[in-house]
Order: structure tokens, then C-alpha cells, then sequence
């Protein structure tokens, strides 16, 4: 005895399906909702693919900006140690310079010493053994009418003299006034 599937859900005897048209609704329903079942599942399947895809891609982003980033620090890195060393060179040139001018400011100290040291021995004039000066008259009369606020001019006329040999003569003894002068730094 062969039975078809109505038959079959009729004698089960459900007493809501009774008409053949309320199971085949029944069935229809049940295939959609299992459809549409399948289908979410499938669209959540495919979201989470999505969203995989999307995390491998800013997994991706992150990982190049990462690099572009290393890259760039590094490249700054080169730039400061580029600059570092420009920076060591032009002090290190800086002291070399500033080296020789002590250097020569020395040389110069003990140039002018020694100067000073001998013209300390000649600007002392040959004593008579007395312990005074040997002064030509004639010099030492142009000194003091030069104190006395003479011209060259006028002392000139007065002593007969021509007025280049006078101011010569004046200049010379400014002169030496000048290098009795110490102008050594004393520690």
C-alpha cells in the first residue's frame, strides 16, 4: 500500500490540516522560512568575510604606514646625524681658529715684552757716574720753553734753529715718554 504524502499527513491526523491546500501553504512556508533561514546565514557568513577583508586591509594600511613611518624616522634620523656632524665640523674649525689667534696673541704678548724689556735698557741714558742724567743742553732748553707752552715756531726763532729740527726733537721726547709705558698684564 502506497500512500502519497497527503494521505500520509492525513492519517497522522492532525485535526488544524485537514485540506490538502492548508499543507501544501504549510510546505511552501517551511521552504521559505528555510530559505530565508539559509540565506541570513549566508549573509552573516559573507559580512564576517567582510569584515575579515576589512581588517586585513587596515591590517594591511597599518602595516605600510608603519613602514612609510620607519622610513621616515629613519630618514630623519640621517638628517640630524647629517646636521650633527656639519655642526661638530664648524665648532671643531671654530676652535682651530680660535687656537691660532691665542697662539699669535701670545707671540705678540712676548714680541712686546721683549721690545719693552729693550727699550727700557736704551731710552736710559748714559749716566755720569753721579747717578744724573746726561741731557744736551740745547735739548734740554727746547724742553722747557715747550713746557712753558711755547710754539715750535717760537722756539725756533729764539734758539736759531730751523722748526723741523725742533718738532723732532719734541716728538722724540713724546716718543719716549710713550714706550716708558708698561703695557704688560701681570698675572
Amino acid at each position: 500500500m502506497s500512500m502519497t504524502p497527503i494521505a500520509a499527513m492525513q492519517a497522522l491526523s492532525f485535526p488544524f490540516f485537514e485540506d490538502s491546500r492548508q499543507w501544501i501553504l504549510l510546505c511552501v512556508l517551511g521552504v521559505l522560512v528555510g530559505y530565508a533561514l539559509l540565506r541570513s546565514s549566508q549573509r552573516i557568513k559573507g559580512k564576517g568575510r567582510l569584515s575579515d577583508r576589512a581588517s586585513r586591509n587596515i591590517a594591511v594600511k597599518n602595516l605600510s604606514n608603519q613602514s612609510e613611518l620607519r622610513g621616515d624616522l629613519e630618514r630623519l634620523i640621517v638628517e640630524l646625524q647629517e646636521l650633527s656632524r656639519q655642526i661638530n665640523a664648524h665648532i671643531d674649525t671654530r676652535f682651530c681658529k680660535l687656537d691660532v689667534l691665542i697662539r699669535q696673541a701670545d707671540q705678540r704678548i712676548k714680541r712686546l715684552e721683549q721690545l719693552n724689556g729693550s727699550a727700557k735698557t736704551d731710552e736710559n741714558p748714559v749716566n755720569d757716574g753721579n747717578g744724573t742724567e746726561q741731557i744736551d743742553p740745547q735739548r734740554e732748553i727746547i724742553y722747557k720753553l715747550a713746557d712753558a707752552g711755547r710754539s715750535p715756531v717760537e722756539i725756533a726763532q729764539q734758539l736759531d734753529k730751523h722748526r723741523g729740527e725742533i718738532e723732532l726733537i719734541l716728538s722724540l721726547r713724546r716718543s719716549n715718554r710713550a714706550r716708558r709705558i708698561d703695557y704688560r698684564i701681570d698675572d
